[in-house]
């Protein structure tokens, strides 16, 4: 084979990938990795996980030199993406039985641990420089997620160093595009690189400050506010100004009375109770099935209570078993452990629905008709400061299907509290536009919570209700603005209205993910919650939640994480990083630019007439192996010039065969002939090609 052939065949054989691409590559994606997976898992893991990336790194940097490495890219993508849904896979459906058992607590941390390990993985594929650039777009999407759910210092350090090395990478890649090809300029060494790591210190520094100028009108526009809230916010008419702007603070577990629609309230940070579960749970205290006016009140007898003596004692904790409530026997339930650990002195007793045992050092328990529980004293707060305690619960598995099918023969006690209506026919009209054809009872719960979510903003900066009037109708009619306790109503309220039986609980929603203890939730006073129940025949009580609509209405709630008001005043959240984003991706195009202009004049090399001919020659003579090879008489890898010759004349005649010759022997005078090449040579060889093209035009294909 000759030395012509091997060069334009295997343009890439042989050559050395870039070592500072690869060590700021694999800098700014291991910052990323440690970023969330410091947060999410634990230090040993994030620091494994770096590891793997270097290891992955290095392997592909010796890749890399191998011939036709592009044909890998392709099946390589593909196994990375088969290998992302087998991780996700195996997390969702076998997350208790893996070693990360620990830190797997979701569906949530599932998708995170997938992505994560899918980028670690996919570091075995930097076989170009390309490749290794795009790692940026893992590194962003990882770190990304953990600025926007947990910004901490660390967080912030990683995203400096990941902001580096990715505007290093951009600068260096379109240095090296520039000089392909010129061996006189080397741009991974010397003076040069030296340019190159000033020019990313002087850009990141300006990425960092000009970040810093866009993140305060950021906040101040867009503090709290996500896209969609944005949008919705839209929907709201203007508001008349209101009388009295002070907040008041919302009770949440007061068992004789709930009232809702009190007008703007606070935003405490207070930690209540440490709750550790292997998945996330509305966490209730309190239910209620009368409306009166703004205020939702027990029906009849629900505070009356049944005092529960222990089974068994152990540890210093007795343990009680709940009698069922009026859900009677439920189908397609799983049991669930639980703890709770109260902070503060607190009496009332958060617990998942539905529970059936608890474990706690006190010497009785009560349990009310409603199926709210706390220790025995009083119905007005349940007695005494509880402990820490442990739960066990029959949590609701039924699929919309299942739920679908439920039967509409509802028990009478059932009926007679939690199908009453303060204003009855009030809210037909707006039940009747939320349900529209739909017939199946969740359809039709469900069809009412994305009505009441679509249809309002969320806020805690809401009107008071006016006196006299319905609060969901107001609501849902006129203000559009609201907290949970208006949403909740106005689901309860449709539901009733419909025929389905519905209530309200209160309590706290799933809380936030807590930074330093795996699988374990911070539940504040601004995680205090109320949400809408609605029964289903043999299934019992299932939350549907409007302030969730991106959430599934029979999934639990989605833990959120921790977000004091200070960091939110004070550190750029999720805007302002994607601002940055937008920021580098800007610089970076800019850097591109200016240093193509800079090193246009000093990277352009003069090429001698011999090697100008030469690539002119190679490009004719590339042109014609792949004619020839479309008439079936390709060269092989094997051949040598000669013997591609003879393959020619045989099978497509003298002509051809001589056209070529003559250009082939051209070719090979640029690799082996001591003598310099100039224009004649080229003259020569265009009319060959020219002479070679008319053959194989004018040549007939045998029939």
């Amino acid at each position: 084979m000759s030395r012509f052939s091997v060069k334009t065949t295997n343009p890439n054989a042989g050559k050395e990938p870039s070592l500072p691409l690869y060590v700021a590559g694999v800098t700014g994606q291991g910052a990323a990795l440690y970023a969330v997976t410091s947060y999410f898992f634990s230090i040993p893991f994030a620091l494994g996980l770096v590891l793997f990336t270097v290891f992955a790194a290095r392997a592909s940097f010796g890749w890399a030199r191998l011939p036709h490495r592009e044909n890998y890219l392709l099946p390589g993508a593909c196994g990375i993406g088969i290998f992302f849904i087998v991780v996700q896979t195996l997390a969702a459906r076998f997350g208790a039985l893996l070693p990360l058992a620990v830190v797997l607590t979701g569906n949530d941390l599932g998708v995170i641990l997938s992505l994560v390990m899918t980028a670690a993985v996919a570091t075995f594929l930097w076989l170009t420089e390309i490749a290794v650039v795009f790692s940026c777009v893992w590194s962003i999407a990882v770190i990304g997620l953990a600025a926007t759910t947990n910004l901490n210092v660390v967080v912030i350090f990683c995203f400096c160093v990941y902001l580096a090395s990715a505007l290093f990478q951009l600068i260096h890649h379109s240095t090296l595009r520039q000089a392909a090809g010129q061996a006189s300029l080397n741009v991974s060494q010397g003076p040069l690189l030296v340019q190159q790591l000033k020019t990313t210190a002087v850009l990141w520094l300006a990425t960092i400050v000009l970040g810093v100028v866009i993140a305060i009108p950021l906040q101040m526009i867009g503090r709290n506010m996500s896209l969609t809230s944005i949008l919705e916010r839209l929907k709201v008419s203007a508001q008349p100004q209101r009388r009295n702007p002070a907040k008041l603070k919302l009770v949440f577990d007061r068992p004789g009375e709930f009232t809702v629609g009190l007008g703007p309230v606070t935003d405490d940070d207070t930690l209540v109770y440490k709750v550790q579960a292997n998945q996330t749970f509305y966490w209730r205290l309190r239910t209620f099935a009368v409306c009166e006016g703004n205020q939702w009140l027990p029906f009849g007898d629900d505070l009356t209570a049944t005092d529960i003596e222990p089974e068994s004692s152990m540890a210093g904790r007795n343990s009680f078993v709940l009698p069922k409530g009026m859900e009677g026997k439920r189908k397609l339930t799983e049991k669930v452990i639980a703890s709770v650990e109260p902070i503060a002195p607190v009496r009332a007793m958060p617990h998942i629905a539905e529970p059936t045992r608890v474990r706690v050092g006190v010497g009785a328990v009560r349990k009310l008709v409603d199926g709210t529980i706390g220790v025995s004293r009083s119905f007005a707060d349940f007695g005494s400061t509880v402990g820490p305690y442990e739960l066990e619960a029959e949590i609701s598995t039924a699929e919309p299907a299942d739920l679908n099918k439920a039967s509409r023969d509802y028990p009478p006690e059932i009926l007679r509290r939690y199908l009453q209506e303060p204003s009855p026919g009030l809210l037909d009209a707006l039940a009747r536009e939320a349900i529209g054809t739909t017939k199946k009872p969740f359809d039709q719960a469900e069809a009412i919570r994305k009505f009441v979510a679509n249809r309002c903003t969320y806020t805690y900066e809401a009107l008071p209700v006016p006196p006299g009037r319905n609060p969901a109708e107001w609501f849902l009619n006129e203000s559009k603005a609201g907290y949970c306790d208006l949403y909740a109503t106005s689901v309860t309220l449709l539901c009733r209205a419909a025929g389905i039986p519905a209530r309200i609980a209160t309590g706290f929603n799933a809380g936030e993910i807590d930074p330093e203890r795996a699988g374990t939730y911070n539940l504040r006073e601004r995680n205090r919650h109320a949400w809408c129940e609605v029964y289903f025949v043999g299934y019992g009580w299932v939350p549907f939640d409007a302030t969730a609509i991106t959430a599934d209405a029979t999934a639990a709630p989605v833990a959120t994480p921790p977000s004091k008001q200070t960091k939110r005043t004070a550190l750029p959240t999720g805007p302002i990083v994607l601002a940055a984003v937008g920021v580098v991706g800007l610089i970076g195009v800019g850097a591109s630019e200016l240093l193509r202009r800079r090193f246009r004049g000093q990277g352009k090399v003069a090429l001698s007439a011999h090697e100008r001919v030469s690539r002119q020659l190679a490009a004719l003579y590339r042109s014609a192996l792949k004619a020839l090879a479309r008439k079936g008489v390709p060269r092989r890898r094997a051949m040598t010039t000669g013997e591609h010759t003879q393959a020619l004349r045989a099978a497509l005649g003298d002509e051809i065969a001589d056209a070529y010759a003559a250009l082939a022997r051209l070719c090979d005078l640029t690799l082996f002939a001591p003598a310099e090449l100039d224009d004649t040579d080229l003259v020569d060889a265009r009319a060959a090609h020219e002479q070679l093209q008319a053959a194989l035009k004018a040549r007939k294909e045998p029939a």
